[in-house]
């Protein structure tokens, strides 16, 4: 399952990914990501590097269904269980501070 995480616009020219994202993903200088922009919604995805080639045509061509897929799932069960934008952040809120405790 994927990682939910909050972060906060401070440049809107850049984003500062969590350290346990960019660690989960291997990121490194120079890494590669592709940014997918429909809407309001972004999607990051890593680009696989072999001999200095960027694979792009591992990029999955059906992400848009996958996403919007998903996106309608997780849409579904948050309206079925009454969760809020409130919600969402007290309980990243907790989860944050369990780590540095």
């Amino acid at each position: 399952m994927g990682v939910l995480e909050l972060i906060e616009v401070t440049n809107p020219k850049l984003i500062k990914l969590p350290l346990s994202i960019a660690e989960k993903l291997n990121l490194r200088k120079g890494s590669k990501l592709v940014l997918y922009e429909r809407g309001n919604e972004l999607l990051l995805k890593r680009l696989e590097n072999r001999k200095g080639i960027f694979a792009e045509d591992k990029i999955e061509k059906n992400w848009s269904i996958r996403f919007d897929n998903l996106l309608a799932r997780v849409r579904a069960r948050a309206m079925e269980s009454s969760i809020t934008d409130a919600d969402i952040e007290e309980a990243i809120k907790e989860v944050r501070k369990a780590r540095h405790d």
